[in-house]
C-alpha cells in the first residue's frame, strides 16, 4: 500500500514543526494487524511519570535537549501509555543477531539511530531506518532520508554507532511481521 505524506503524517501523529517517535506509527500497525515486538531498555512507565527529566537520566543532556525541543513530550508520553498497553516490550539491550534473525524469519527491523553519527557529523538527530539486508561488512538500509536513500550500505562498526547513540543501552529494535 501506498500512502500520500498527509495520511503519514496522521498515522504518525505529526505534529507541524516536531519530529515524530515511534510510539503513533507502532499502534496504528498493531490496530492494523500487523505483530510487532520491540526490544530496547527504555522504561515507558519512567518516560509517562518523569518526561524529558527520564530521558536526560537514560540518555544525557544531548538527547534531552534535543528531544525536549523537536518533540511534542506530553503527546508522546499519553502514546506511551497507549502503546505500553498494545505491546509487551522485551527489556533487553538488543543485538545486531536479533536484527539478522529478524531478517531470516522474513519479517521487517526498524532501527532508530543517530543520523548525524551515519553523516559523519557531530550532535544528535534522532531517525529511524528499515534494515532490508546484510552482507559480510555491513546492514543494508532503507533510509527515508533526508535526502531518502534506498540499500544504503552501512559498514557494521558504524552502524553500531549510530544505533548505539548515546551508549549501547540506547538501541532500539522494532520488528513487524504478519499476524499468523
Amino acid at each position: 500500500k501506498s500512502f500520500t505524506w498527509d495520511e503519514l503524517d496522521t498515522i504518525t501523529a505529526k505534529v507541524k514543526g516536531k519530529a515524530t517517535w515511534e510510539y503513533a506509527g507502532l499502534i496504528w500497525f498493531v490496530k492494523n494487524g500487523i505483530d510487532v515486538r520491540a526490544i530496547r531498555m527504555f522504561d515507558d512507565a519512567r518516560f509517562i511519570r518523569d518526561g524529558v527529566e527520564y530521558i536526560r537520566e537514560f540518555a544525557g543532556d544531548e538527547v534531552a535537549a534535543w528531544q525536549g525541543s523537536h518533540s511534542d513530550i506530553p503527546q508522546e508520553q499519553r502514546l506511551a501509555g497507549e502503546f505500553a498497553a498494545l505491546v509487551k516490550a522485551e527489556i533487553r539491550v538488543p543485538t545486531r543477531e536479533d536484527i539478522i534473525e529478524a531478517l531470516h524469519a522474513g519479517h521487517v527491523p526498524t532501527c532508530d539511530i543517530n543520523s548525524y553519527v551515519l553523516s559523519g557529523r557531530g550532535g544528535y538527530d534522532g531517525h529511524t531506518v528499515v534494515v532490508i539486508g546484510y552482507d559480510e561488512s555491513g546492514f543494508l538500509l532503507n533510509d527515508p532520508g533526508l535526502p531518502p536513500r534506498e540499500a544504503r550500505h552501512v559498514a557494521y562498526d558504524l552502524f553500531e554507532k549510530a544505533w548505539g547513540y548515546p551508549d549501547e543501552k540506547s538501541k532500539f529494535l522494532a520488528i513487524f511481521s504478519q499476524k499468523v
